[in-house]
């Protein structure tokens, strides 16, 4: 079974905005740093979505700040900048993708999943999507949405003079509670389910693992599978020189018993051609 995968995480320094953007970008030599990630596919990766121009490290910090400001949105300390979310599947779904990249069928299955993806969260997120890369580069295929938090108000104030009201933006995360999330789960899932992806399982008792986190140790174990095929190829290299020297010491004894037993029959043709009594006297 495979299954529709989407987790997020809450952006809130400017660091981590710059940090987003050499990863979904792989700025900087970011790719050569990064174990998991395969520099002959990178040349895959697209850009889907880029409304706020980003290109460098900083842009997006830089370009947000000036779109929060263009609708005089105060930014607090505690002030979720962004979401970003990663929306993938279990690997098995695309098979050994990584080596068809350029088949036809495989392009249109990911193209069809990719157009859904995009569809979902701008549904899910109207006019708040503002980046959006397709990674290729790695494990499994998935997408990196950026979504900003603005919210639009209509503040109503009462005074001596009367009422009056006023729509404002401000940034507001907290506008989706954790049931919010656990419904886009359940309504992702729906979105892919005629692909043949299933939800994951509800209620588990499995303990979400950070993004960052979930990298390092899938790094490990990638690590650990390295370390197994080195010595499983040494074994193999081993066996081979093995079997090949113990072949060519079973040649070397077939051409040896070759030569004795040719040295045998000329042995018993000579005894036949030589006097009895000559070769009584000799002992033989």
């Amino acid at each position: 079974m495979t299954y529709s995968i989407i987790q997020f995480q809450k952006v809130k320094t400017s660091q981590e905005l710059s940090a987003l953007v050499m990863h979904n970008l792989r700025l900087k030599g970011f790719a050569e740093r990064d174990e998991s990630i395969d520099q002959t596919r990178a040349s895959y990766n697209k850009t889907l979505i880029n409304r706020l121009n980003v290109a460098e490290a900083g842009d997006l910090n830089k370009n947000l700040q000036k779109y929060y400001k263009d609708k005089q949105i105060t930014i607090k300390k505690d002030s979720v900048l962004m979401l970003d979310f990663v929306l993938t599947t279990s690997p098995e779904y695309w098979g050994e993708w990584s080596t068809t990249l350029n088949d036809p069928k495989l392009q249109q299955k990911l193209d069809t999943w990719v157009q859904i993806q995009c569809d979902f969260m701008e549904k899910e997120f109207p006019g708040l999507v503002q980046l959006a890369t397709l990674h290729l580069d790695e494990k499994t295929p998935h997408i990196h949405f950026q979504i900003s938090t603005e919210e639009e108000k209509t503040v109503t104030t009462t005074n001596r003079h009367g009422t009056s009201s006023k729509v404002k933006h401000v940034l507001n995360a907290k506008r989706w509670p954790p049931d919010f999330f656990i419904g886009l789960v359940d309504r992702h899932a729906e979105a892919s389910k005629h692909l043949g992806l299933k939800r994951g399982e509800t209620h588990s008792r499995a303990k979400k693992t950070p993004l960052k986190q979930y990298k390092v140790e899938l790094n490990k174990t990638l690590n650990k599978q390295k370390e197994i095929l080195t010595v499983y190829q040494d074994s193999v290299e081993e066996y081979e020189a093995t079997t090949s020297a113990m072949l060519k010491l079973k040649h070397q004894n077939q051409v040896l018993m070759k030569k004795v037993a040719d040295i045998q029959k000329e042995n018993s043709r000579l005894k036949g051609s030589t006097d009895p009594d000559y070769l009584s006297s000799l002992g033989l």
